[in-house]
């Protein structure tokens, strides 16, 4: 493999593993950000301040079997 093609594939690499660190960590912020907002069993909470707008919203996953 050509050596510019190795070093690229190597930066490329780095990235991809610091990308996931990355979206690890927001999920992990995002999970302590929720518990600081009122839980519901469904529908939509917002939180609001000078700074920001927080929603997070709760679903319900139904389904339907047809075949009983």
């Amino acid at each position: 493999m050509d050596a510019k093609l190795t070093e690229l594939a190597d930066a490329w690499l780095s990235l991809k593993h610091a990308e996931e660190s990355a979206a690890h960590e927001r999920r992990n912020i995002e999970q302590q950000m929720i518990s600081f907002l009122p839980e519901k069993e469904e529908g939509t909470v917002t939180e609001k301040n000078d700074s920001y707008k927080i929603g997070v919203t709760y679903k319900l996953t139904r389904s339907l079997d047809e075949s009983l």
